[in-house]
């Protein structure tokens, strides 16, 4: 179950601070999140690998011994059609990890939604060993990845481009240095709205 709650978290963190006034953090995840699948597409393509059923003794469930026949079938060279379930091809680093921990760090300034969203991307985290589909380091390679992609998510980010919301209302202050009345900087140079709707 919670493997595949992911979807959820995911929609959590594109739409919910983006409801509460916070724009950017949305924004960073988009971004960090299309970052990270390059990182993860270069990564995968140098170090290709199977999870753990192949060496760990314990019976494969029907969509993992797909998964292995189409990394065979990828590594083989011979063209082969691609089915959505052989998205999951990838093991390191677990991309699950990687979209769990950037929807938590999207989450982490929402009022209210910080502690639950850790608590549900940190069990995401676990259930990618408990599950059999990732080694550990599987894990830690998806945690380098997804801390790697928001960093470079922050130095991409452009405050100036037009948001309907806080930085709209922010450009239309007299003085540059000074936010509109109601609106605040938040750390990155962003105009957000301390009293917004999730407070």
């Amino acid at each position: 179950v919670s493997y595949g709650i992911l979807p959820l978290l995911m929609s959590v963190a594109l739409f919910v601070p983006t409801l509460c006034g916070k724009v950017s953090e949305s924004r960073r995840y988009i971004i960090g999140a299309i970052i990270a699948a390059i990182f993860t597409a270069v990564l995968f393509a140098l170090l290709p690998a199977v999870g753990p059923w192949t060496v760990e003794g314990f019976s494969p469930s029907p969509d993992q011994v797909a998964i292995e026949h189409a990394l065979a079938s990828l590594k083989s060279g011979q063209l082969m059609q691609m089915m959505a379930r052989d998205a999951g091809v990838v093991a390191f680093p677990s991309f699950h990890v990687v979209l769990a921990v950037l929807a938590v760090i999207a989450m982490w300034n929402v009022p209210g939604m910080r502690w639950l969203t850790f608590a549900i991307g940190s069990t995401i985290c676990v259930a990618t060993i408990t599950t059999g589909w990732h080694y550990g380091v599987d894990v830690i390679g998806g945690l380098a990845v997804a801390f790697a992609a928001h960093k470079v998510s922050v130095m991409l980010h452009v405050t100036n481009l037009h948001e309907p919301t806080a930085d709209a209302a922010a450009i239309t202050a007299i003085d540059d240095s000074v936010p509109a009345p109601g609106f605040a900087w938040d750390n990155h140079g962003a105009a957000v709205n301390p009293g917004g709707d999730c407070d």
